[in-house]
């Protein structure tokens, strides 16, 4: 058997597992940091939502 075979497939697993964790730190940043904020404002309830689009009578 070729032992680099065994290195290549190390070398993927590293990578994608290198990949997955820096993704992981860069949404744990970005929500973090606020980035995310816009989805708060969102109406949460119907009448917020009315309000929101002058609907309210």
């Amino acid at each position: 058997m070729n032992p680099n075979i065994f290195k290549v497939e190390t070398v993927d697993h590293l990578n994608f597992l290198a990949h997955g964790v820096l993704a992981a730190s860069l949404l744990n940043a970005s929500i973090s940091l606020g980035l995310f904020d816009a989805l708060s404002e969102f109406p949460k309830t119907r009448e917020d939502l009315e309000k929101s689009l002058g609907l309210d009578t």
